[in-house]
């Protein structure tokens, strides 16, 4: 399946309440994202502090429902999951031109920050 279709899949999978305006797409899309990251977060959470242990297939099912909930976003704002992680490419080729995590490179990025005004 490629993305193009899991969005398709994620659209049939929707609610009728969740797509039934904007508004509810977005806060579906925001809400599932919010409940499903604490869900992966206190997972890991529970792993490091509470001596869980790590267990990864419950993790990669969480990372599934976050998948799914971006796919659901990118549906609420007409876009692809391409379009979108080619941007978010573009932006971090741009924001690393070495092509990897270089110290140096994102102190400047936060330099650059504080340095411009609202």
């Amino acid at each position: 399946m490629d993305l193009h279709e899991y969005q398709e899949f994620v659209e049939q999978l929707a609610s009728p309440r969740s797509v039934s305006d904007e508004e509810s797409r977005f806060l579906t899309a925001v809400a599932g994202l919010a409940g499903e990251v604490g869900e992966f977060a206190d997972h890991i959470k529970k792993a490091i502090f509470h001596g869980g242990g790590l267990q990864r297939d419950h993790l990669k099912d969480e990372l599934g429902d976050i998948l799914w909930y971006c796919a659901f976003a990118a549906n609420a704002l007409e876009v692809s999951l391409d379009s979108v992680i080619a941007a978010n490419v573009a932006k971090l080729q741009h924001r690393y031109p070495s092509g990897v995590f270089k110290i140096e490179e994102f102190l400047a990025k936060e330099a650059a920050k504080c340095t411009t005004t609202p």
